[in-house]
């Protein structure tokens, strides 16, 4: 059963969640396990429930979500507001959600307890970290994508009695037309304005594979050269094709291909902007740090001047109050993007990150990020602690113990197979039935 709490007013709201921050805070500093910038504890959740259809609430929240929500956490607040008051709220609503308010649908908005100052501080390890990973995910998967599609054409090509050769870069033509995302930073010949725009994409896409072959090893542990990851894609790819493919099976596998690659340039090219904007909320915030102790410095100044009977002529005006660097103008920038859910769960499993760093639009998936995260450090043989959580949502997804029609399906339908491709599903159960061996053992030797 979920704890619901009436807040009245956003004094009430700011006092409620400083609360809940010096808890989380102290929580965190006596943990013995790394955590991100939005811990599961350090959430808010607030239900802006229309007043004009205050009666019975409840019920029109749909039961996935509050299934969801019920995985995060025990408790939630409740704000009952109309739309006149909406305006000059903490928390603000798109036009979608503004639609569903005035039809009397609670809204569910998270807020972080975290303070913003403590996660975009000006050259921060986490937002240094999450650029390289992501980069260096993109990479590999360029290299690893462009001898998947290679081999993918030349077999559609077999298939209706065409020979095709295929060399090195090969499929970089097909990710040019099929997952290019404008914004990822680029450098020499992909910046040469003399090219043609065509030719620029390309050279990016060779630069971002030749990396991606020089990572390999990181990415594919059980190989020995970046040779041994080409032929084992190139054998898998084989053993696909000797099947007797369509012609719509190899658009498919192709489109499949292609994919994985729009994501990562999406996320590569969206953390690059973020980043500037992180940096740039830093300064604000700075400046604003700075105003601030300035006037205290002064007010101790007038204080002491008092008290030794020096009087001064005071300001004639009183001073402007000191703007909150996060306003609304920020929240909008940070939390307008549209990954989806599906999106975010793959970069989570692919590049090791929060996907709440970038979008905290489907922090419902939680559960489902932390397992993404858990699952890739299996699948490269390190040593991991899971939580209840996460072995919890394992033993759902692995077992079919699951209920219902939960929220992200298809994201759990990934993390399943996920899970699968790692060890099967009699391996898993073993596993659960005694727990004798670790489970960083259950990785793929």
């Amino acid at each position: 059963m979920m704890q619901l709490t009436m807040i009245g007013d956003p004094a009430a709201m700011q006092q409620a969640i400083s609360e809940l921050a010096r808890a989380c805070e102290k929580e965190i500093a006596n943990s013995d396990r790394p955590t991100d910038v939005f811990p599961i504890k350090a959430i808010v959740p607030i239900f802006v429930v229309n007043a004009r259809h205050r009666n019975d609430w409840v019920a029109r929240i749909p039961r996935e979500s509050l299934e969801a929500l019920r995985r995060l956490t025990k408790h939630s607040f409740v704000c009952v507001t109309d739309e006149t008051q909406l305006e000059g709220e903490y928390y603000a609503l798109d036009h979608n959600d503004r639609k569903k308010f005035c039809e009397g649908i609670p809204i569910l908005k998270i807020v972080s307890a975290i303070k913003p100052q403590q996660v975009f501080s000006v050259g921060g390890r986490t937002k240094h970290a999450i650029e390289i990973k992501i980069r260096e995910a993109l990479e590999f998967e360029v290299f690893r994508r462009d001898i998947e599609i290679g081999a993918l054409l030349r077999g559609k090509a077999q298939a209706s009695n065409t020979e095709l050769t295929i060399t090195r870069g090969s499929g970089l033509e097909f990710l040019r037309q099929n997952a290019w995302i404008d914004g990822v930073p680029s450098k020499g010949k992909a910046k040469d304005a003399s090219l043609c725009k065509g030719d620029r994409q390309i050279a990016l896409l060779e630069n971002l594979r030749f990396e991606g072959e020089m990572i390999a090893l990181k990415f594919v542990p059980a190989a020995h050269s970046p040779s041994d990851v080409e032929n084992s894609i190139l054998r898998q790819v084989e053993r696909w094709n000797v099947a007797g493919r369509t012609e719509a099976e190899y658009e498919a596998a192709l489109a499949s291909a292609a994919l994985p690659v729009k994501i990562l340039m999406k996320a590569c090219a969206y953390v690059t902007e973020l980043a500037q904007g992180k940096l740039a909320l830093a300064k604000t915030i700075k400046k604003a740090e700075h105003r601030a102790a300035k006037r205290a410095e002064k007010f101790l100044q007038e204080e002491k001047d008092l008290a030794s009977g020096l009087r001064r002529r005071r300001r004639w005006r009183p001073l402007d109050p000191v703007a909150d660097p996060m306003s609304k103008r920020w929240h909008r920038y940070f939390a307008g993007n549209d990954f989806s859910a599906f999106e975010l769960v793959f970069i989570a499993f692919s590049a090791d990150v929060d996907p709440n760093l970038l979008s905290t639009r489907h922090v419902l998936a939680t559960p489902e990020f932390n397992l993404a995260r858990m699952l890739r450090r299996l699948y490269y043989r390190h040593h991991v602690r899971p939580e209840l959580a996460e072995l919890g949502l394992v033993h759902e997804l692995v077992l079919g113990t699951t209920d219902g029609s939960p929220l992200y399906a298809d994201v759990r339908a990934f993390l399943a197979k996920t899970a699968l491709d790692l060890e099967p599903r009699e391996r898993w159960k073993a596993w659960f039935d005694s727990r004798i061996e670790l489970l960083s053992s259950l990785a793929k030797k």
